[in-house]
């Protein structure tokens, strides 16, 4: 009976760990997908993840200009250095507008207000910064599309290549022992001399 109570004892200590670090998996995950900017900790709260409150509104609004701006110059044109740079200064501005918007949870309810107009009106100057850096970029990479197309030499096919070569070959004159046994013999015509 000791032993059965042991074995439960066990059991019920694997599931507890196993359910502790899953939900520290899950806490990590939600924390993570809370920050404005990948790699840039972010003092706003999970609650901000589906709150309909205007701060946590403009919160997901700068964390998806970021995810825009990440996209544009990461995906779409990741060697334009121009475009990096400013991608660079829109997220420490993003990031610095989210600080910016948990300090107003402790102002006021009046001043709270007005400073969250304040606040919507630069998370709006954001967002149109990322869609212009969007649109900046896709013309980068067409324009660099555009370029190589042009420069680019079409290579004839490997196969036609290789069959000009083997013909080349065979109209060489060889020794018999030379040409493949699977190769086909070349027709010899009649060579008529001219009459003296």
């Amino acid at each position: 009976m000791a032993d059965f109570f042991k074995a439960l004892g066990f059991v019920a200590l694997v599931m507890l760990t196993t359910l502790a670090v899953g939900a520290a998996l899950v806490m990590r995950s939600l924390i993570r997908a809370n920050r404005v900017a990948p790699g840039r900790r972010s003092a706003a709260p999970l609650s901000w993840l589906a709150s309909p409150r205007l701060a946590a509104r403009l919160h997901r609004r700068l964390r998806r200009a970021v995810a825009a701006s990440d996209f544009a110059v990461g995906t779409i044109a990741p060697s334009a250095v121009p475009l990096c740079e400013v991608a660079g200064e829109l997220v420490q501005r993003a990031v610095s507008l989210d600080d910016w918007l948990v300090a107003t949870l402790s102002l006021h309810p009046e001043a709270r207000r007005h400073r969250l107009a304040q606040l919507t009106g630069e998370v709006r100057e954001i967002e149109v910064s990322a869609a212009r850096l969007h649109q900046l970029s896709s013309d980068w990479r067409r324009c660099l599309d555009q370029a190589t197309e042009a420069t680019a030499v079409p290579l004839p096919d490997l196969h036609q290549r290789l069959d000009a070569v083997e013909a080349a070959l065979r109209e060489l004159p060889a020794p018999a022992a030379a040409i493949p046994a699977s190769a086909p013999a070349p027709a010899r015509t009649a060579v008529s001399r001219p009459s003296r």
